[in-house]
């Protein structure tokens, strides 16, 4: 059992704590990256599409660079919502698959990235 089962299983039992632990984005609603100066890195549900949303969020590496690959995979995934109060338990194990996705993206290297000049978000993230 790591950290995200853990919270799994306190959140099952206290569902009325999840807009709470994410309003602190910890654990399961974790940022996914460090905002850089032109990129801004996200939670899960913040780097759903969302019509109301101003600017994009992305999951990025250490570097700053965007994940493309996971930015891809978490915006076509209908497990995760773009609004946080409709998060619900059934929901979180998709947010501990992410978040260990990310996490050992990001110990593994950060080859996965893109260079700035060859990231074109109508291409590579929404497709």
């Amino acid at each position: 059992m790591d950290k995200y089962d853990e919270q799994i299983a306190y959140l099952t039992n206290n569902p009325n704590q999840i807009n709470k632990l994410w309003d602190k984005a910890e654990g399961l609603f974790k940022i996914l990256g460090k905002n850089s100066n032109l990129r801004r890195a996200g939670c899960l549900t913040m780097i759903k599409p969302d019509e109301n949303r101003a600017v994009p969020y992305y999951p990025l590496d250490e570097k700053g660079n965007i994940l493309v690959e996971l930015n891809k995979e978490i915006i076509n995934d209908s497990g995760i919502p773009n609004d946080p109060f409709l998060i619900t338990i059934e929901k979180l194990p998709k947010f501990a698959y992410y978040q260990r996705k990310y996490d050992a993206l990001v110990a593994e290297t950060t080859h996965n990235a893109i260079d700035d000049n060859d990231f074109h978000p109508d291409r590579d993230c929404y497709n």
